[in-house]
């Protein structure tokens, strides 16, 4: 049990800490804020170009893994949708959305550095083709879509690629993928800095989302919140388990643990913000927080199975 605490500790310590100095401003609003920034705009794509620079990238991508991770998001987001279907239109969306995103960048990488050293920079690097090919695409699809003012189709086309198309995280995959398959190689200034970064980036992830979670509340709604926290944080590690030991069984055990974990993070850190486009901002908010909180206890329930 100490080694799990090990893992897990660290990655929600350091989170339980941008909570409590935020709470007790010692960090403004706009601090946490610009920490935010900081990871999604500079350290997070930094570490997602390092991952897909490397020479042997190509070589340790496993398409078993990627199928995996995409069918244990896509059977859980429509899982979600089918059983809140009496719902409104944008909580249903908001919903499957929640329960199909998981916070692979901030929480997950951690997690992933601790408990399976040598494969964060990869594990993060597929779970994020998946992602951003995939997930957030059709989550975005449908919070826009359930809006009174629901843009035509290709309008909401042109949307989705000018968020996903604009932002740095998705930018660094493909441009890292195109040093490795150029043969160019990385200076070793910039890579050192990569690398500088790659140590700094985890911990303020974690001091971002405590921030951002100590202005958040759990109250009212509580069914809506506790199904949708249920499919993030049981749900997808039980299809993934599934997924792992019956159908895909060349996965190596590490992969295996990485797919289960990955499966396991709480929703995305910008869930509040996508949840106050579409005016549920307290759902956002209560599920947010109450994911993060429960997921110490889910996260260290696999990982000591595992």
């Amino acid at each position: 049990m100490l080694d799990v605490l090990n893992i897990t500790m660290p990655v929600f310590g350091l989170t339980a800490l941008g909570y409590g100095l935020a709470r007790l401003q010692i960090l403004s609003a706009g601090d946490i804020s610009g920490f935010g920034r900081f990871v999604m705009m500079i350290g997070m794509p930094a570490i997602l170009f390092r991952a897909a620079s490397d020479p042997a990238i190509l070589d340790q991508i496993h398409s078993g893994y990627i199928a995996a991770y995409a069918l244990v998001l896509g059977l859980t987001g429509v899982i979600t949708w089918l059983v809140f279907i009496k719902q409104t239109a944008s909580v249903r969306a908001l919903a499957t959305l929640g329960a199909m995103a998981p916070n692979s960048g901030f929480i997950g990488y951690a997690i992933i550095a601790l408990a399976l050293p040598g494969m964060a920079d990869l594990v993060l690097a597929m779970n994020t083709l998946v992602e951003m090919a995939l997930i957030l695409p059709v989550g975005l699809a449908l919070l826009e879509a359930s809006k009174s003012d629901a843009p035509d189709r290709m309008d909401l086309v042109r949307h989705i690629a000018r968020v996903l198309l604009t932002r740095p995280l998705t930018l660094a995959l493909p441009l890292g993928l195109a040093v490795s398959l150029s043969g160019l190689a990385v200076p070793v200034a910039a890579s050192r800095a990569i690398d500088l970064l790659a140590l700094t980036t985890p911990a303020l992830a974690m001091i971002f989302l405590g921030g951002t979670l100590a202005g958040l509340t759990v109250a009212g709604r509580s069914a809506d919140t506790g199904l949708i926290v249920l499919f993030r944080l049981c749900l997808a590690p039980a299809l993934a388990v599934g997924f792992g030991a019956l159908v895909l069984g060349t996965l190596s055990p590490d992969l295996r643990t990485a797919l289960v974990l990955s499966a396991a993070m709480p929703m995305i850190g910008i869930y509040p913000i996508l949840a106050a486009d579409v005016h549920e901002t307290a759902l956002g908010a209560r599920t947010l927080l109450a994911a993060t909180v429960i997921g110490f206890f889910t996260l260290s329930a696999l990982l000591a199975a595992f």
